[in-house]
C-alpha cells in the first residue's frame, strides 16, 4: 500500500509542481500534503466552475467549526474531528490557491481574504481553547495571556511572512504580481 502511495505522489508530482508559485517556498510538509491533496480539491472546484473565493468560504466555514469544537476538549472525539476540520481547512486553503492560479483568476482581493480567512480560523481555534480554559483554575486570566500570545502574535508572524515570500518571489523569482505595493503605489 506505502508503495502505490508512493507511486501515486510520484506520478502526480509534477502537476503539483505546476500549481505552486516558486518551489524555494514550499514547505515539505506543505508539498506532500496541503499541496498535494489542495489539488484535488481544486480540481474538484475547476469541475464544479467553483471560484478561489467560494472554496475560501469552505475553507472558513470548515475551519471555524474545527476552531470551535476545541471547546469541548474533554470529549477525545470531538478533539479528532476538530483536528480533521482544521486540517482540511488547511487543504482547501491550498485548493483556493492552486484553482486560483489553475484558471487565471488570481488577483490581489483574493489574496487579502485568504490571509483574512487564515487569521480568522486560527482566532477561532484561540478563542475556543481559552473558553474551555475559563472553566478551569486560570479562569478569564487566560484571555490576558492567550489574546497578546496567540491573535497579536499569529497576525504579526504572518504578515512577516507575507511580506518576505513577496519579496522573494519578486525579485528571486521576478514574479511582478508578487511585488509588495509601496504606500504611494496604494490607489
Amino acid at each position: 500500500m506505502l508503495r502505490s502511495i508512493k507511486n501515486h505522489f510520484s506520478n502526480h508530482n509534477a502537476e503539483v509542481h505546476s500549481t505552486i508559485k516558486l518551489i524555494d517556498i514550499e514547505e515539505r510538509f506543505d508539498l506532500a500534503f496541503s499541496r498535494f491533496f489542495g489539488l484535488y480539491f481544486a480540481k474538484l472546484g475547476k469541475f464544479f466552475n467553483m471560484t478561489p473565493t467560494q472554496v475560501s468560504i469552505i475553507s472558513l466555514i470548515v475551519g471555524v467549526a474545527g476552531g470551535y469544537m476545541l471547546f469541548y476538549q474533554d470529549s477525545w472525539v470531538i478533539t479528532v474531528w476538530a483536528s480533521i476540520l482544521i486540517t482540511l481547512a488547511g487543504v482547501l486553503d491550498s485548493a483556493d490557491g492552486q484553482l486560483a492560479r489553475m484558471t487565471g483568476q488570481s488577483t490581489e482581493l483574493g489574496r487579502f481574504i485568504d490571509g483574512f480567512i487564515d487569521s480568522a480560523i486560527f482566532i477561532a481555534c484561540y478563542l475556543a481553547a481559552c473558553a474551555y480554559y475559563v472553566q478551569g483554575e486560570m479562569g478569564w486570566t487566560i484571555f490576558l495571556l492567550a489574546i497578546p500570545a496567540g491573535v497579536v502574535s499569529h497576525i504579526f508572524t504572518s504578515q512577516i511572512y507575507d511580506f518576505y515570500k513577496s519579496e522573494f518571489l519578486y525579485y528571486v523569482a521576478g514574479s511582478e504580481s508578487s511585488k509588495v505595493k509601496k504606500i504611494e503605489e496604494l490607489p
